[in-house]
């Protein structure tokens, strides 16, 4: 994959569909990368509103507080790329609606706090052979980055982190966070380019 040009890298997203799952600091920063690689159709699945705190980390500003994150981040990826087919739901994801709203969607971003959703997307996915998860693990705090690691579930789950630092007791910083969602979007890059 060495020689890829963006007209080559564009044409195989197209028609890639992705959906992420939260859209705080991971998600959104995933999503805008994703939509300025050329990513054919996007669904941003959060049902959180943008808040004050958000600004330093996520990829919201001061004119987004109040509003839900999945119509902010919506704007903001029209802008960067005007072809992109972007659907939103405003809902929290469980074991009840899953299949239904992801059923469509092969590449699925899991960029969420709770450690309950995490464990219900990779359960899922490892159960679905034909779809493929980026997952988070240890996100919090600030660290060297060559503390991240990659670890492969299977053949279609990878999860990426230091496997250490919780949200909860360490909050999360933003070149962190930055960081992180690019090592997701290169994975999900190089899979869909693949496929």
């Amino acid at each position: 994959m060495e020689n890829l040009d963006y007209k080559l890298v564009k044409d195989k997203l197209k028609n890639k569909k992705l959906a992420v799952v939260g859209v705080g600091g991971l998600g959104s920063w995933l999503s805008y990368i994703m939509a300025k690689s050329g990513l054919g159709e996007i669904l941003l699945i959060d049902f959180d509103i943008v808040e004050e705190s958000n600004i330093f980390r996520q990829l919201y500003d001061k004119e987004d507080i109040g509003k839900f994150k999945v119509d902010a981040l919506s704007e903001k990826l029209r802008k960067v790329n005007s072809e992109i087919k972007i659907r939103v739901l405003k809902k929290r994801l469980d074991e009840d609606n899953i299949d239904s709203i992801l059923k469509d969607y092969k590449y699925i971003a899991e960029c969420v706090d709770s450690k309950e959703i995490k464990k219900l997307l990779i359960e899922y996915v490892l159960k679905n052979k034909e779809k493929f998860l980026i997952s988070v693990s240890g996100l919090g705090g600030i660290d060297s980055f060559d503390v991240v690691q990659k670890i492969k579930l299977g053949d279609n789950v990878i999860v990426v982190g230091d496997f250490t630092k919780d949200v909860e007791k360490f909050p999360p910083i933003s070149t962190k966070v930055l960081t992180l969602s690019a090592i997701e979007s290169n994975e999900l890059l190089l899979k869909m380019i693949e496929d």
